[in-house]
C-alpha cells in the first residue's frame, strides 16, 4: 500500500472499542466515533507488548463504526478487547510520508538552486507554484530566479512539470 498523508488530530484524544474485534475484522465499533478524525485516516492501538496501526476509509456516525478498515498497516493485525483505546497518534508512516515529500521537493528544486559568487549573482528570489493532491505532488509549474549584478537585471524562468 502506498504511503498516504493523513490529517493530524491535536491532542490525540482516544476513543474506545465498543466491542472486541478479531484480527480479520474490517468494521470497528467505537463507543463514540465523533472522537476520531474524519476519514480517511490512520489510528493506533497499543497493548502491553504489541501495537497495531489501521487505516479507515469511512466513518459511520449513525452506527459508531469505522468501515473499510485496513488492518496491521504497522504492527500486526490482532484481536483487541472491548474498551481498548484507539487514537490518532503520530506513526512511522506519518514521518516517512513527510520525509518522502521533502525528498521530492528537493529533487524538483535542486536543479534550480543558484550560488552567488563575487562577480555574478547578487540576489536570487524564487517563486513557486506546486500542485498537489491528498498524497503526492503532481507538478511544480513555475520557478523564477532574478539575477542582479552591478550593471543589469535579468529574469530567468524555468518551467518544471
Amino acid at each position: 500500500m502506498a504511503n498516504r498523508m493523513f490529517s493530524p488530530q491535536a491532542g490525540s484524544p482516544a476513543a474506545e472499542l465498543a466491542a472486541g474485534i478479531t484480527d480479520t475484522d474490517t468494521v470497528i465499533p467505537l463507543v463514540d466515533v465523533s472522537i476520531v478524525p474524519a476519514a480517511p485516516n490512520i489510528l493506533t492501538m497499543k497493548g502491553e507488548n504489541s501495537f497495531e496501526t489501521i487505516i479507515y476509509e469511512e466513518v459511520d456516525s449513525v452506527n459508531n463504526e469505522l468501515k473499510q478498515v485496513t488492518r496491521g498497516v504497522e504492527g500486526t493485525a490482532q484481536s483487541w478487547t472491548s474498551g481498548q483505546e484507539i487514537a490518532r497518534n503520530m506513526t512511522a508512516q506519518d514521518i516517512q510520508v513527510l520525509q518522502d515529500e521533502i525528498e521530492t521537493l528537493i529533487a524538483l528544486t535542486e536543479p534550480l538552486w543558484l550560488q552567488s559568487d563575487d562577480s555574478g549573482i547578487k540576489e536570487v528570489t524564487t517563486y513557486q507554484a506546486i500542485e498537489t493532491d491528498e498524497s503526492t505532488i503532481n507538478s511544480a509549474t513555475t520557478y523564477n530566479a532574478i539575477e542582479t549584478d552591478e550593471t543589469e537585471t535579468k529574469e530567468v524562468t524555468t518551467n518544471v512539470s
